[in-house]
């Protein structure tokens, strides 16, 4: 949605999967013989076409952490924040990281958003 529309405020993703082709073909429903198929649904691709702010997030512990860290190297889009979040996995970073994302959204409005994220908010749920 991001690179596609300038309607959203900000988009949010976690998880990220850079390049689709990585991905079992029995998980995916569309021909994975055509290249064509596999770049058009390859994020890392795309990188440069996102128009509105876009915040990545994953756990640094387990999941698709590389992924996160491939896309950052790889764009020089200024409207992409990515976050490994420390103490996290690909699935405990989800509830602590969407309330707070949340928050900031009722907070958010102004003429444009300005929503932003800090390393120490992102990791203070997981900090042991």
């Amino acid at each position: 949605m991001a690179a596609s529309s300038d309607r959203f405020r900000a988009v949010f993703s976690f998880g990220p999967a850079d390049d689709v082709a990585g991905y079992d073909p029995k998980f995916l429903p569309f021909d994975t013989s055509d290249r064509r198929e596999l770049e058009l649904r390859s994020p890392i691709r795309w990188l440069h076409s996102i128009r509105v702010p876009v915040f990545v997030f994953e756990g640094a512990e387990w999941g698709n952490v590389d992924s996160l860290r491939a896309m950052e190297r790889a764009s020089i889009n200024p409207k992409i924040r990515f976050h490994p979040v420390k103490g996290a996995d690909h699935v405990t970073v989800l509830a602590p990281t969407t309330r707070l994302i949340a928050g900031k959204i009722l907070r958010d409005d102004g003429q444009t958003t300005n929503i932003a994220f800090t390393e120490e908010e992102l990791n203070r749920p997981f900090a042991k």
